[in-house]
């Protein structure tokens, strides 16, 4: 009997099945990496996207200070929503939100009766 070749044969299969163990470990990391990198771009983007609206609202109330928001604005494909100016006292309060693929981001300033900027601060 041929213990040898027996011992070389199981030895490859053992080492055949843990490489291909390792390499679908290392393709399955690298499918979850992109997940995640695509995440932190939807977020990225639904940022920008709230603030640019914000800052839209908080010029229109510059220029008009009976502005009373409640609009949607469209930028490059992509919705943004100024909610209805609130008004507490002295204070001002603007709210946006903004959604780009997954990711949502309201963003909330307030402002004084002198249009200076208070408050500001992602919901």
């Amino acid at each position: 009997m041929n213990t040898k070749g027996f011992i070389i044969l199981t030895t490859v299969i053992i080492l055949s099945v843990v490489l291909l163990l390792i390499a679908l470990a290392i393709s399955t990391s690298g499918y979850f990496q992109s997940s995640g990198a695509l995440d932190f771009e939807f977020k990225e983007l639904s940022y920008s996207l709230a603030l640019s609206c914000i800052d839209r609202a908080y010029y229109n109330l510059s220029q008009d200070l009976d502005y009373v928001g409640n609009e949607t604005i469209s930028i490059s494909g992509y919705t943004c929503h100024i909610d209805p100016v609130i008004v507490e006292g002295f204070e001002t309060i603007l709210k946006t939100s903004a959604t780009a693929g997954t990711s949502t981001t309201k963003l909330k300033m307030t402002i004084d009766q002198n249009l200076a900027i208070t408050a500001f601060q992602e919901q």
